[in-house]
């Protein structure tokens, strides 16, 4: 993507979307980190989706296609659908032109499920970004208030190399781990399996607000984690590594309603 994007810088980027779905959400923020670095001066938008489509150009260059004989040009016409007009073209140069021209329009449509996708905006394009109302608590609601205040209670910070760390990679940064939670509205202590087991719908997403911070963070919930148990990923800075204890909780389900 790097060489690509040096190789036509003169196209001046504006903007970088950016979507992420399933695991990629776990390096999104330093594939971001590294596009900001990269491309200062472009606003970088997105967010996390369920999944979603890019092509992948088929084209061909004209270097690879002034290599093939003529026969072989014949039949790549063939297979790109231009085998009807194959008969009329005679030259070499200009079944090179044809092949090419008919290359330029074929592209394959990948579905991502696991990744980091998006698209790169050059030139005077103007670019909106609106807040995504894409996923919805499934905390049931109290009398009174729109939802429960829910906060962690029981947590704790592992690093690789930690006897209960529970990945083995030493390349990974640290993860909390939240095994019990706290219904402040009604002072109820319960474990992550007990807690929901109470809701309706399986949660794909836990916010969390820290104590020490205004703002919320969202992060993905996969249905492999154990039951008795959260793992939130840290990123190794010291704002992430801070304790959780007493952090505001939330579950999401996505929506994909704006």
């Amino acid at each position: 993507l790097r060489a690509t994007l040096e190789g036509r810088a003169g196209v001046g980027w504006k903007a970088v979307i950016v979507y992420s779905c399933g695991r990629g959400t776990y390096f999104v923020e330093s594939f971001v980190s590294r596009m900001q670095r990269f491309l200062p001066d472009a606003a970088i938008v997105g967010g996390i989706c369920e999944s979603g489509y890019v092509t992948e150009s088929k084209a061909l260059t004209r270097e690879t296609l002034s290599r093939m004989s003529v026969r072989q040009l014949k039949r790549k016409s063939e297979s790109l659908g231009g085998g009807g007009e194959r008969g009329e073209i005679l030259e070499e140069l200009e079944l090179v032109d044809h092949v090419l021209k008919l290359s330029q329009h074929r592209n394959k449509l990948i579905h991502c499920e696991d990744s980091v996708f998006g698209v790169v905006l050059g030139g005077g394009v103007p670019v909106r970004s609106m807040v995504s109302r894409g996923v919805r608590s499934i905390l049931p609601d109290s009398p009174g208030r729109s939802s429960p205040r829910v906060t962690v209670q029981s947590v704790e910070l592992s690093r690789s190399g930690d006897d209960p760390f529970l990945l083995r990679s030493r390349a990974l940064k640290p993860i909390n781990i939240i095994r019990e939670i706290i219904d402040e509205n009604t002072g109820v202590i319960s474990s992550i399996s007990d807690f929901l087991s109470q809701v309706t719908h399986a949660a794909e997403f836990v916010r969390l607000k820290r104590p020490s911070q205004d703002g919320f963070e969202l992060h993905p919930m996969p249905h492999y984690q154990a039951a008795e148990h959260i793992i939130v990923m840290a990123n190794g800075s010291d704002d992430e590594e801070e304790s959780l204890y007493g952090a505001e909780i939330d579950f999401f389900v996505f929506t994909g309603e704006e």
